[in-house]
């Protein structure tokens, strides 16, 4: 399950600067709890359901904002208290705060704030059946396929390479919102929100 988390993590990470590259979306408002920021913010998480059976028990994310190219730096632990098989719905919400105000990334060619029908089939395409899981998640007894056994997973300080994506200037230092929702056969998994910076080099 950590496994699942990191790919959300990653995915969120190496997709919303190709979403950015694209077409902006229209501007729409957060009518609740819009947020006015005057500099990049740093790196915040939060379990976002009080009673889920799989629970972040800790993450971080370095450098802090995190660089595009580069290199990212992810340790993290969790806890599963029930096994988790296919299928497994996940609600992504991605959202960007510009000019004072956080605004949706839409869900175009599933980047951005998308809902997948099954994450399983997504971790696939990032970690290619047949192909060996990386190191860093073979070392620590991680697998990187479903289903997840009931446990505990934990990551060490491991390193991951972001894309070389080139970026407008005025989108070069940007803060995201990225709200993940996780269930499996109609009962919730997870609800994970990250609030964090990227920063084109």
């Amino acid at each position: 399950m950590l496994c699942m988390g990191l790919a959300l993590a990653l995915c969120a990470l190496q997709l919303v600067p190709a979403a950015l590259a694209g077409p902006q979306p229209q501007l729409l408002v957060e009518r609740s709890g819009a947020r006015r920021l005057s500099k990049v913010r740093g790196f915040s998480w939060e379990n976002c359901g009080p009673n889920d059976p799989v629970v972040v028990q800790s993450l971080s994310l370095s450098p802090d904002p995190i660089r595009f190219p580069g290199r990212l730096t992810v340790s993290a632990r969790v806890s599963v208290q029930k096994n988790v098989t296919s299928p497994v719905w996940v609600k992504l919400s991605v959202k960007k705060y510009v000019v004072f105000f956080w605004t949706p990334l839409p869900c175009i060619n599933n980047i951005g704030s998308c809902t997948y029908n099954d994450f399983c089939e997504v971790i696939d395409m990032i970690f290619q059946p047949g192909v060996p899981c990386p190191n860093e998640l073979t070392n620590n007894g991680i697998p990187c396929h479903c289903p997840f056994k009931k446990g505990s997973s934990s990551l060490p300080v491991s390193d991951f390479d972001m894309p070389d994506v080139e970026l407008p200037s005025r989108l070069t230092s940007v803060n995201y919102c990225v709200h993940v929702v996780l269930s499996n056969g109609g009962d919730d998994l997870t609800c994970l929100k990250m609030e964090l910076s990227l920063k084109a080099k």
